[in-house]
This record gives C-alpha cells, sequence and structure tokens, in this order.
C-alpha cells in the first residue's frame, strides 16, 4: 500500500494537478505523512527527540502539532565558527552528524584542508549536502541523501516552468551568472538544468572555476572583524586587493557573455541568475542596439535572488519581461531549504506544494497567528514532508501572506502565498526566534556527548 508520503510526492507527475490540490483532500494525507515521518525521524534525530520530549509532543494528530516541532532557519548553521577557523572537521562533522538523519561516521576528514575539501569528503560519504549563500556571515549546511537529489530532479524535470511546464530540448544557448559548479541549491538546480535545456556546445558561466565557500567564510570573517575593530589596515588591504581582482574578473567576464548573447539573441537562450544581474545584462545589451522583445520566443528566463541592494526600478521584473520579448519563465516564491519552492500562477500567488505544510506564525515564531482561514500575515513557517536527509521543519525569516480561501483568481483551488513578501531583518541583523537559544543548545548538548 503507497504511504500517505509518498502519495504526496507522487503528484509531482501530473502538475497540472500538483499545485492546486483543494485544503480538504491536502490536510488529511499531510497529517497522515506527518505523524509517520515524525515517528520514523525522533528515532534518527536527537536534538528532534529532545525537543519533542521539552515540549510534550508525542504524536501527530493535527498539522498544528507540528509547530513546537520546528527548528529556527538559524540551526543548520549553528556550527561554532572556530570549528571552520581551526579545520576542527572531526568536530564539524559530529556537527552534521547531530541534525542529519543518517550518521556521520563515515565521512573520512584526515588531510582536509578547508571546508570546501570537508564538503568534497561528505559527497564522497553519501552526504550530498547543499549550502545556502551565506549573505548573513554563515552558510547553512543542509544534508541530503541520494533521494533527496532524485526527488529535487524529478521536481525540475517535472515542473519546471509551471503553469505550462517547458519540453525538455537541449535546444538553448545556456547563460549562467554565477559559477559553474558549487554545493550552493541553485547551482545544483542549475547542473540538472543544464542536462534538460542547454546546447551541449554552448554553455556559458561567470567563472568555470567552482564556488569557493572557504573565500566566502573569509570575507565574512573579515567583515566581523572590521565591524569589531580587530581587523588591521594591512589585513583591511589585502582584502580589498583581492576583491578588486575579482570584481575585474568577473566584469570582463560579463561582457564576454554579453557578446555572445548579442550574437545569438535570435535564437533560443537559457538566461539564469539573479534580477539585479540580469539587469546589467539588459543594459548592455540596449547599448549594443538590441532593442525590447528582438529575442527568440523560447528564450527561458530563469531569475530569483532579490535584486541585492542594487538600485532599480520598483517595476524592474516587468521591465526586464518584456526586454526579453515575454520569454519563457521559472518563477518562484522559495528558499534553498525546501525540496521545491512554491510556483507562481498566471494571478501572481505562490500556489502550494503539497508535501510541504505551510505555517503563519507570530513574530517569534512561537505560535500560529490565527485560524487557517482568510487572509493571514505574519512570519512563515513549514514542514517539508519530502525531505529525507534532515529535519526540515523551520522557522524562516520571511514575512508572508497566506491567503486559505481556496480559490486563486487564476481558476484554481488551495491555499496561496501572496507576492508582498518581505524579510524580518536585513543581513547581518539577529533575528529573534524565540526557540532559537533553545535548539541551539540541544544541538550543543548533542556535539558534547
Amino acid at each position: 500500500m503507497t504511504s500517505a508520503r509518498d502519495q504526496l510526492m507522487d503528484l509531482i507527475t501530473e502538475p497540472s494537478q500538483c499545485f492546486s490540490v483543494p485544503t480538504k483532500e491536502l490536510v488529511p494525507l499531510q497529517v497522515e505523512a506527518a505523524r509517520d515521518l515524525f515517528t520514523a525521524r525522533r528515532q534518527q534525530i536527537q536534538v528532534l527527540d529532545r525537543r519533542a520530549r521539552d515540549t510534550g509532543t508525542d504524536a501527530i494528530g493535527t498539522v498544528e502539532d507540528l509547530i513546537p516541532l520546528l527548528f529556527p532557519h538559524t540551526t543548520y548553521k549553528s556550527y561554532p565558527q572556530a570549528f571552520v577557523k581551526n579545520r576542527r572537521w572531526d568536530r564539524m562533522t559530529t556537527w552534521l552528524g547531530s541534525i542529519s538523519t543518517h550518521p556521520t561516521t563515515n565521512v573520512d576528514v584526515e588531510g582536509v584542508e578547508d571546508i570546501d575539501d570537508w564538503i568534497a569528503r561528505l559527497y564522497a560519504a553519501g552526504h550530498l549536502v547543499s549550502t545556502t549563500s551565506g549573505t548573513g556571515g554563515k552558510s547553512s549546511i543542509l544534508n541530503r541523501t541520494v533521494g533527496d537529489h532524485a526527488f529535487f530532479r524529478k521536481c525540475l524535470s517535472e515542473s519546471f516552468g509551471w503553469p505550462d511546464p517547458i519540453r525538455h530540448e537541449r535546444s538553448r544557448h545556456f547563460f549562467f551568472f554565477g559559477p559553474r559548479s558549487g554545493p550552493y541549491t541553485a547551482m545544483i538546480a542549475n547542473e540538472i538544468l543544464v542536462d534538460l535545456y542547454a546546447r551541449p556546445d554552448s554553455q556559458h558561466y561567470l567563472s568555470d572555476e567552482p564556488l569557493r565557500l572557504a573565500y566566502l567564510t573569509e570575507l565574512a570573517e573579515m567583515r566581523q572583524r572590521m565591524a569589531d575593530g580587530s581587523a588591521t589596515p594591512a589585513d583591511i588591504s589585502a582584502m580589498d586587493e583581492r576583491s578588486a581582482e575579482q570584481a575585474l574578473r568577473t566584469r570582463a567576464r560579463l561582457e564576454i557573455m554579453v557578446d555572445a548573447i548579442a550574437t545569438v539573441h535570435r535564437e533560443p537562450l537559457f538566461l539564469s541568475g539573479p534580477w539585479a544581474q540580469l539587469w546589467g545584462v539588459m543594459e548592455q545589451l540596449r547599448a549594443q542596439g538590441i532593442g525590447d522583445g528582438d529575442f527568440h520566443p523560447d528564450t527561458i528566463l530563469a531569475a530569483g535572488g532579490g535584486t541585492k541592494g542594487a538600485n532599480l526600478p520598483d517595476d524592474y521584473r516587468e521591465q526586464l519581461l518584456k526586454y526579453f520579448g515575454n520569454p519563457l519563465k521559472q518563477h518562484v516564491y522559495g528558499m534553498s531549504e525546501l525540496s521545491q519552492n512554491f510556483p507562481v500562477c498566471e494571478a501572481g500567488n505562490f500556489h502550494q506544494v503539497p508535501w510541504v505544510v505551510p505555517f503563519v506564525l507570530d513574530d517569534r515564531g512561537e505560535s500560529q497567528i490565527g485560524a487557517r482561514e482568510g487572509v493571514v500575515e505574519g512570519r512563515f513557517g513549514f514542514a517539508d514532508l519530502a525531505t529525507e536527509g534532515r529535519w526540515n521543519a523551520l522557522i524562516t525569516g520571511d514575512r508572508v501572506s497566506i491567503d486559505f480561501r481556496e480559490q486563486c483568481p487564476c481558476g484554481r483551488t488551495g491555499l496561496v502565498i501572496l507576492p508582498n513578501i518581505s524579510r524580518y531583518v536585513g543581513p547581518g541583523q539577529d533575528d529573534k526566534i524565540g526557540c532559537a537559544g533553545t535548539i541551539d543548545a540541544y544541538v550543543t548538548g548533542a556535539i558534547s556527548e
């Protein structure tokens, strides 16, 4: 008999129905799947079991029973920075094991030099971790299994471009405005998309070098040292020089990519990168005389990541879409932690992923705001029931409005997240989540034993 969890995940093979399942049909499956998953995961993850005991949560009878078991989004970057700085890869491995479903004792850390080398050893041992961007100073490290990766690929393969999934044809000139590879979730996704859509003879990247977390860690440490006054003038000068050299290489490579786009812009393209960077690409293409809509109609635009502080007009997305000729597009709401992001419909709303249970929480992430009816605004929390490698139930740093009224203007049923999404705090600021200190204490206890 197919389990409730498998029934939810199997919906991805029918994308026309997957993101419009009525809540009354979805919730019973979610409760059953959550109940079974919680029973299994608390036996595997000591931190979850401790949280369950302390909150008196012995079983899942409603979706609300998951709320006390949500971890703060900082949990997956709760490792002491000293472990990385002092190259204590054995301690980092123990830390990861404390919040993972599978033991990490099979990871060989002999001779590991830096965090990138450590991640390579994790992969070799079957822990296919992904990371976040680390814009707040530290990268989250999210353990994934081979099954998690296979399901991630399946989701992209079945639903990319929803509500009209784009047929897989390796016919497009592929331009990714980032490194060719790396453990960051966006790069893992792009490696899959290359296999689905890119011409084998025309793949272009901002850098052929892999993303180096060690470099990002150095930058974060230097920002901290500059903030606390411990950085010397020589340290700052050396970092400024290195950053300037990197910026020059990036600008030079960007110009090469823009020239390549200009050469083939009337052929099918696949353009992927942050909104702010694609805005810069548009400006350079305009300077070469390429006007609005002068692109092949089968061009794909996969943009995201916000504006990253760039000074863009309020309608930057609309302008970009108009410029590239209303291209085929992938627009979603989500984050690196999710197995599948919420895709946008024609009305601009983000539709529920059936195996993800969403919550609207109070500012501290401690309780649900009101009943699950009407439009409710607050902190976004979720339980992703598809994930194998970890307990993927989090209190995020996002403020969202969820419409529980079951009827989107696009005509589909099911709840939606409205597009007025914002962050609770800015980069580098502390996010005041009520249970963060408690969960951190659980993790510290687990790695000290």
